[in-house]
């Protein structure tokens, strides 16, 4: 047997001692392990380095930064802009409404759009990251797999085609001639059983291109995509869209490298939002990725929130607004489309979105419709001057 202590620079609560502990019961064999307020003392029934155990504790107690925490950062900034700016942002033309919850995009808002997704695109790759493009439909299989049509049916947004016969296309074609008046299209006899659907979140691709893989090592990867969903704004703005641009950065792999790049991706929002000084915070959300029930009877899911959500504040409305999210899936994705790792067991997966429309918006909302009055020091940042 082996003895070893760890002192711990400062106190840490029941649901971090559950996490530490069975994550080093995951580890060593264990005879005997206890946790009190400024020691971690184990004895194993086998050999173990202390220069090993000591950096196993550093990472778990890395990893447990955001366990029990339903608020992980807060900045609470006091801005003079009290407009909602998509008045002045479609006077200028910069955002154009093409339809309820969908617009175009162009002049200094799609510069700062280009921007972050080139941010964003650059700290993925900081990681390693595999860039991928995905196309925008699922196939409804992938719908199926996941129970997505049980969990979430609300944000579905379906796509069909015409029959595949002359009889159909004849009739359709006379009925939706110019020369009548419509503004939608009956989904009827004419129309084929749909295939596809537009894709509701960015990462779902990636996973189902992995379904059967064994042996699978850690990875990233990050893609830039378009989102559908079935909804739009109260107030005709950016703040809900119809159709919305994402950045993720998704890692599959291990439990410990997964819960790590998880933290990781904590720490890099902080940054960002330190990066622009926006009035915002990181908090947990209480809507995971998924809602099945059996996704979630894991030992972490204890431990930790499964989803945080990056809020900007809106001075306009005094309501905050996601413009992302950071989410642990744990081995929902894996299980769905049986991703492996080395050992045989299931793979953990989870990342981090950015929403580019809104994040640009909270910008506006915050700093106002006059990118000349912004701050020196963030037009300078965000490569405006």
């Amino acid at each position: 047997m082996t003895d070893m202590d760890y002192p711990l620079k400062f106190p840490i609560d029941e649901k971090v001692k559950e996490f530490l502990i069975s994550s080093i019961e995951r580890s060593y064999k264990i005879h005997e392990i206890d946790i009190v307020d400024d020691r971690i003392s184990v004895t194993f029934d086998e050999e173990v380095h202390e220069q090993d155990f000591s950096q196993l504790i550093k990472k778990l107690l890395y990893i447990a930064k955001s366990i029990n925490r339903d608020v992980l950062f807060e900045n609470s900034r006091e801005r003079p802009y009290a407009e909602n700016p998509m008045q002045h942002l479609e006077k200028t033309g910069d955002v154009i409404k093409v339809a309820d919850g969908m617009f175009l995009l162009q002049g200094t808002f799609w510069k700062l759009f280009r921007f972050f997704n080139d941010y964003w695109r650059n700290r993925g790759l900081e990681y390693g990251a595999i860039e991928q493009e995905y196309p925008v439909l699922w196939p409804i299989e992938l719908y199926r797999k996941i129970n997505y049509f049980v969990d979430f049916p609300q944000q579905v947004i379906l796509s069909t085609t015409v029959k595949d016969n002359f009889a159909a296309r004849d009739e359709f074609a006379k009925q939706y001639s110019k020369e009548r008046d419509y503004e939608t299209v009956e989904v009827n006899r004419l129309m084929a059983a749909s295939r596809f659907g537009l894709q509701s979140s960015v990462c779902d691709t990636c996973y189902y291109a992995l379904e059967g893989r064994t042996n699978f090592p850690n990875t990233v990867f990050t893609t830039y995509n378009k989102v559908f969903r079935n909804e739009s704004s109260k107030i005709d703005s950016l703040d809900r869209l119809v159709n919305y641009s994402v950045r993720d950065i998704m890692f599959v792999g291990d439990r410990d490298f997964v819960l790590t790049l998880r933290q990781q991706m904590i720490d890099e929002s902080i940054r960002f939002l330190e990066f622009l000084d926006l009035d915002s915070k990181i908090e947990a959300a209480n809507d995971p990725f998924f809602t099945n029930d059996s996704a979630i009877k894991n030992v972490f899911q204890s431990t930790s929130s499964l989803k945080h959500e990056i809020l900007a504040h809106l001075n306009f409305s005094g309501t905050y607004l996601s413009i992302g999210s950071i989410n642990l899936h744990l081995d929902f994705f894996s299980r769905a489309f049986n991703i492996r790792l080395p050992e045989g067991t299931y793979a953990f997966s989870g990342c981090l979105g950015i929403g580019f429309e809104r994040l640009v918006y909270a910008l506006y909302c915050q700093y106002g419709h006059d990118i000349a009055a912004w701050p020196d020091s963030l037009r300078e940042k965000l490569e405006l001057t």
